[in-house]
């Protein structure tokens, strides 16, 4: 129950973020003016606030991208090379384990300076690093690996050398991922970045911790997005938080019980202790613990000779008084045994 509990706080830690990120930009989109590209550029700086952030809506001007693996036009594009492999390893007992994974070789990227346009003025749009932006999988293809290396991966229509292959490892396969922002003619974006006047006239980039924000959405479904994923992170953030803390609590009072009766005091006969009614039969008396018990003394015989008439052989008469066992607290005692002389 435990482990539950804190695996629930976890994924409460997960929700906290993605609602703050979600928070986040739903604010930027609330709060940054929103212009007409004609207004951004005639007003230039004047059109942002105070940080130099502006967004706009238009339509899409320019030439497109081609996407290396899938050949489709694009904006922005990024293709990730995805080592496969398996390890294995021998722990201390001798037993053989294998385990598996992936192992993201490198990513390549490039992306393109648009424009959008309302039909009376555009700005332009500096997608040349990765935008916020909900990335289409334009590309996704495996090659398994067997006996011989091949000098070459082919995925799609992208060529590419095979990575060095660290030592260690096991390599099963590679996989390739394309991802693009798709371009059509005539489309309808909306954008969200920062001012600045670069060569094309006044551009919209990256807001330095922030990057582009696109969307093929426009700006109410953009905001409405955000809102909508900032709620469900806040509910998830606190039922899994509450729900997490409660089982884990419960887990921990629950646990330790059976953790005190485990260490419960040792058995009697464990720690040498004499039980009462031996000890009773022994002379000795116990109070929780055993009371050392001494060895019993063996008491002397007494040898007592006694007058025989003349001319007869003396013949020594031993009478062995009987062994007697003393108590361990009590004192030793002899006894004299008397024989009458004959008459």
């Amino acid at each position: 129950m435990a482990g539950f509990g804190g695996l629930l706080l976890a994924i409460g830690f997960i929700a906290a973020i993605y609602w703050f990120i979600m928070a986040r930009k739903a604010g930027k989109i609330k709060n940054v003016p929103f212009r007409k590209p004609s207004e951004i550029q005639q007003q230039g700086p004047a059109s942002a606030d105070a940080k130099g952030q502006v967004s706009c809506e238009g339509q899409v001007q320019g030439q497109p991208l081609i996407a290396p693996a899938s050949g489709q036009q694009c904006l922005y594009w990024e293709f990730e090379l995805v080592r496969q492999w398996e390890k294995s390893s021998t722990d201390s007992s001798g037993n053989r384990t294998t385990s598996s994974g992936s192992t993201s070789v490198n990513t390549e990227k490039l992306g393109t300076v648009f424009t959008l346009t309302d039909g009376t003025g555009g700005v332009a749009i500096d997608c040349t690093k990765k935008p916020d932006s909900d990335l289409k999988t334009s590309h996704s293809s495996e090659i398994r690996i067997g006996m011989l290396l091949p000098g070459e991966l082919m995925f799609g229509n992208l060529r590419t050398q095979v990575p060095h292959l660290p030592g260690g490892e096991n390599v099963k396969g590679f996989k390739g991922v394309e991802k693009i922002v798709p371009f059509q003619a005539g489309q309808t974006l909306f954008a969200l970045g920062k001012l600045s006047q670069g060569q094309y006239g006044p551009t919209l980039g990256d807001m330095g911790w922030s990057s582009l924000m696109l969307s093929d959405k426009g700006r109410e479904a953009t905001l409405g997005s955000a809102v909508k994923g900032a709620k469900i992170g806040m509910i998830t953030t606190i039922a899994s938080s509450a729900i997490g803390a409660i089982l884990l609590t419960v887990g921990l009072l629950t646990a330790t019980p059976a953790s005190a009766t485990a260490t419960a005091a040792p058995d009697a006969s464990a720690s040498g202790a004499v039980p009462a009614d031996s000890a009773a039969g022994a002379g000795t008396t116990t109070a929780g613990t055993a009371a050392p018990v001494h060895a019993a003394l063996p008491v002397k015989p007494t040898t007592v000779t006694s007058a025989k008439p003349a001319g007869s052989a003396a013949a020594p008469a031993t009478t062995a008084a009987p062994a007697t066992t003393a108590k361990a607290s009590t004192p030793v005692v002899k006894t004299p045994v008397v024989i009458p002389k004959k008459k």
